[in-house]
Parts: structure tokens; sequence; C-alpha cells
């Protein structure tokens, strides 16, 4: 979902009017899992590997993170 919004969401915002609520959706979407929220590491600890995870946006609409919403 999020490479579509990030292919046509300008595009799609330019031509039709959306709420506020529509338009946060579709820029958490468009954030989600990416730098623009933040990440934190992890490291193992049998070889010392660290790896990067982007924070996810939180929001219940997004694809990515209805599931954990839900769960909680």
């Amino acid at each position: 979902m999020a490479g579509v919004m990030h292919q046509f969401g300008s595009a799609y915002l330019d031509k039709h009017p959306v709420s506020f609520d529509q338009l946060k959706l579709i820029n958490d979407i468009r954030a989600c899992k990416t730098q623009h929220l933040g990440s934190h590491m992890t490291a193992c600890t049998q070889c010392g590997e660290v790896k990067v995870h982007y924070n996810s946006c939180g929001n219940r609409g997004c694809l990515g993170c209805q599931g954990v919403k839900k769960e909680k």
C-alpha cells in the first residue's frame, strides 16, 4: 500500500479533496517504516550484527499497522 501511496498519492491529492483524517492516513502510510518516523537498532549478542528497524506509524487504517493495533 505504501508503494501505491508513494507512486499515486500526490497526483490523487492534486485532483481530489480529502478530509484531514484522510490526509493524515495517506501521510502516515507514506511514512510508515521509513526514516521519517525514526528508527531503533538491535544487535545480535553472538555475532554483533546490528540491524536498523524503522518505526511504524501506528495508524489503525494502515494495512501494515492495523494488526498490531488490533492485538493491543
